[in-house]
């Protein structure tokens, strides 16, 4: 027996401007899992269908024949879905006024009923059209009186001729209104309410948030928040265990990008990314307030033009089979070619290597789980920096614990909209990262980038998005990362990565405690680190310790023994200390980071970004033998592999150099 728990939102936007809609997405990815969002009246209403969050929409209104249009079509609902419980809807029913949502042993609607222009005949074709249903929650335009129930006893004397209508209708679906307990009175006299099956009341949970605390523009005082939770041992199946070793291992799908070293292939991959220009001109001005749905639109275009050009594979699948590539290879006499050679020779002497379990008590996979969340979780307290005014404040920075908590603490969980606001110009030019970033610089770092590189979690190569160099790819991509400087933000997906275990002494057996962590991050951020890391090397007082050779240009291993050696050969009265740190990068906890750079003066910007790259929101996925494990949360550490962690550990650790000298 397992649980069962959704939370399933409901407002009425009152129109939906970009701003407006960014926010709705913000809310669904900070706090439900299903959320209808109301009266959209049909603005840009084809490029909104194609944003990856947006399921479906409520059809238009049948019009007259010859009938000419006054104004924009009102009403409208939206309903978003988070991307990973697509797959678990079985059927959705749209109509004018509702849609209906069928999942494993759950089925609910969520509905407009206009005001004015509703036939109760209209309403009672549409309660036809839903059928039996477990959950009904939206604006009905009608109110309740106080303390009247939903009974058999049929409709109480003074009540408007749709509230009678409702509740004959609960009566015979034996459905009941469902309250919000601290706004008992309030549930009843607001146009927004929610119908749950009798056999679920105990189970469902309704609190309503004031749309003012959310900043959110509506001429509706409340959002509807339901919280769905209840056994279900046979409607919906545990997620699959992953075997910890498995003869179909299944790891990130990746492109065949060689196919693009043919000219009519990149050709052709250049002109697809040219047809998604709709989708990038329908999000206009959005960019300025979500940097995860700008993220979102660019990755998906992206990765759209490489499946229908290039192909997908899954690379466990490929290395099992001979490699032909290989031969090719071997007879070019290019840098290239003989890099890519080198690695595959790598890559074959240690195809035989695998993991094993150090104690055979528990699987592979939960043993390495075990090793890194440990590794990777820190129980120092942790704070969230200010990168200027008063107003950016822990309640609209968007920290949201891994587990959702009780109804009553909901608004906190739910970013403002001055968290999005822009940085005044002065502050950013101030931080010195606006010269940092432009579409010339984009194009020249992407052309220094490695090109046989690994890329992250979205398959994303360095190769792919060379190809796009002389497209407006580049112009996206300057709109994001500035985006990103001018909220404070960064998309959470860059905070995704994916961690493999490499073996540490190869003279012992292959387990958890005999690995270190390599972290894969996507591209986008790479190279976003990459452009800001002159600044986040110079920025605040960063006096390096004479005795720092380590990640510093100009710098090496040989430079510390040539020292040591003079200094013995002086007869200075050397005392030598030897310190090895135990998984020195892993260790590494924002709370110390954040008193080391403050202590530094690092500005104030600077260090916001450093706490969202590193350590907002952190997630991991282990690839054991070439199976992968579910997302795992993180909350201390460096990522190895990302371009800026050994800047931040040499800034971290350069006080206790100057102290042991």
């Amino acid at each position: 027996m397992h649980q069962l728990m959704y939370h399933i939102g409901y407002m009425n936007a009152n129109s939906l401007c970009d701003r407006k809609f960014a926010q709705t997405i913000r809310l669904l990815e900070t706090s439900f899992e299903f959320l209808f969002i109301t009266e959209h009246w049909n603005q840009h209403h084809q490029s909104r269908l194609s944003h990856p969050l947006v399921h479906c929409s409520t059809t238009l209104p049948p019009r007259p024949p010859n009938s000419l249009l006054r104004g924009r079509h009102h009403g409208g609902i939206y309903l978003l879905v988070k991307p990973h419980l697509r797959s678990i809807i079985q059927h959705t029913t749209l109509s004018t006024y509702s849609i209906t949502v069928s999942v494993p042993g759950f089925r609910f609607a969520g509905v407009y009923y206009p005001p004015f222009s509703m036939s109760e005949q209209t309403l009672q074709t549409n309660f036809n059209q839903i059928g039996p249903l477990d959950l009904l929650l939206g604006d009905i335009n009608t109110k309740f009186q106080h303390n009247t129930s939903l009974s058999r006893r049929g409709p109480a004397p003074n009540l408007s001729s749709r509230a009678g209508l409702f509740q004959t209708w609960a009566v015979n679906t034996n459905m009941v209104h469902i309250q919000d307990p601290s706004e008992y009175a309030t549930s009843h006299t607001i146009p927004d309410h929610v119908f749950a099956a009798l056999q679920h009341q105990p189970n469902i949970a309704l609190s309503l948030v004031s749309t003012q605390s959310l900043s959110f523009q509506t001429d509706h005082r409340f959002l509807l928040h339901v919280k769905f939770d209840h056994p279900a041992s046979s409607s919906r199946p545990p997620a699959p265990q992953v075997p910890a070793a498995s003869t179909t291992q299944t790891g990130p799908t990746r492109f065949h990008v060689q196919r693009l070293r043919k000219e009519p292939i990149a050709k052709k991959y250049r002109q697809n990314w040219e047809s998604m220009q709709t989708l990038f001109t329908s999000f206009k001005g959005s960019e300025r307030f979500d940097v995860n749905m700008l993220d979102s639109i660019i990755c998906s275009a992206v990765q759209a033009i490489a499946e229908s050009t290039l192909g997908v594979y899954k690379p466990q699948e490929s290395r099992q089979k001979e490699d032909k590539a290989a031969k090719q290879l071997s007879a070019k006499l290019d840098m290239s070619a003989s890099i890519q050679l080198l690695k595959r020779a790598q890559r074959a002497s240690v195809v035989g290597q695998h993991m094993v379990s150090s104690t055979g008590q528990s699987t592979l996979m939960e043993e390495c789980i075990e090793h890194y969340s440990k590794m990777f979780n820190s129980s120092a307290s942790s704070s969230i920096p200010s990168a200027g005014p008063s107003r950016y404040t822990l309640n609209n920075l968007g920290f949201s614990p891994p587990d959702p908590p009780s109804l009553p603490s909901f608004s906190s969980r739910i970013p403002a909209l001055q968290c999005s606001e822009p940085f005044p110009e002065s502050t950013l030019l101030a931080s010195r990262l606006l010269a940092h970033i432009s579409i010339d610089k984009i194009k020249v770092q992407l052309g220094h980038m490695c090109s046989t590189a690994s890329c992250g979690t979205d398959g994303i190569t360095v190769i792919m998005l060379r190809h796009l160099l002389e497209t407006s790819f580049p112009k996206h991509l300057h709109q994001l990362y500035l985006a990103c400087l001018r909220t404070g933000q960064t998309p959470r997906r860059w905070n995704e990565s994916i961690v493999y275990p490499l073996c540490k002494d190869r003279k012992e057996p292959y387990t958890a405690q005999n690995s270190r962590p390599l972290s894969l991050v996507c591209l986008f951020r790479k190279l976003f680190e990459a452009l800001i890391l002159p600044i986040v090397s110079t920025s605040g007082k960063m006096p390096y310790s004479g005795a720092q050779a380590g990640f510093r240009s100009g710098y090496s291993t040989l430079t510390n023994v040539l020292t040591l050696h003079h200094q013995i050969e002086a007869d200075a009265g050397l005392h030598i200390v030897f310190l090895d740190f135990a998984a020195g990068f892993d260790k590494v906890a924002w709370s110390y980071l954040e008193r080391e750079l403050k202590a530094q003066d690092i500005y104030p910007l600077v260090l916001r970004l450093i706490h969202q790259l590193m350590f907002q929101d952190m997630s991991f996925s282990l690839l054991v033998n070439g199976c992968p494990s579910a997302q795992q949360n993180r909350n201390c550490g460096l990522l190895q592999g990302s371009p800026l962690s050994p800047i931040f550990f040499n800034r971290f650790i350069n006080s206790l150099l100057q102290s042991l000298n």
